[in-house]
């Protein structure tokens, strides 16, 4: 059984037990300066439980993960698990086993974890590098959602930038 399929089945059962709460969105493609952006409006995150106010206290959700969201590991050093709150189907976790700050360059390690989703199933990965740059949890992880996933069936609005010859600069030192 492949990632994806196995991803698929582990979320009919997390879904059934109410362990994975996806929330439905609506997508619109924006442009700005001639640059697509698909935007997803999610009205319901509204109803996505919050963290007590009252409670310093920083937990971390991936240790020990959640084992109804498990799909399986990815290396010796990676588990692949799916994303709780998702709002894109198929949306996966590459989690580091041990703790890293989610601040951490990424290594080999995390390339070679990401690497078999990508063979398997075209899709996009990608790494928030701290809460700067969007991150909401402090443990390392990457996402990976497929293509089709992204683009709802239709050619990614910014697959021509893709895939256009890149021009080729000479640099002289």
């Amino acid at each position: 059984m492949s990632i994806i399929e196995q991803a698929r089945t582990v979320a009919r059962k997390a879904l059934a037990q109410g362990a994975l709460q996806s929330f439905r969105t609506q997508s619109r493609v924006l442009e700005q300066q001639n640059i697509p952006f698909i935007v997803r409006i999610a009205d319901s995150l509204n109803h996505k439980p919050k963290a007590p106010s009252r409670t310093p206290v920083i937990r971390n959700p991936f240790l020990p993960y959640e084992q109804s969201l498990f799909v399986c590991e990815l290396g010796s050093k990676h588990v692949c698990l799916l994303n709780k709150f998702n709002v894109i189907d198929d949306h996966l976790l590459i989690i580091t086993k041990e703790y890293q700050p989610q601040s951490c360059w990424l290594e080999l390690d995390d390339f070679s974890a990401l690497t078999p989703l990508l063979q398997e199933f075209d899709g996009l990965g990608f790494y928030n590098g701290g809460t700067t740059a969007g991150a909401s949890q402090h443990h390392k992880h990457l996402q990976y959602i497929p293509r089709q996933a992204l683009a709802e069936g239709k050619d990614l609005p910014w697959s021509h930038f893709i895939l256009s010859p890149l021009p080729r600069f000479i640099v002289a030192w």
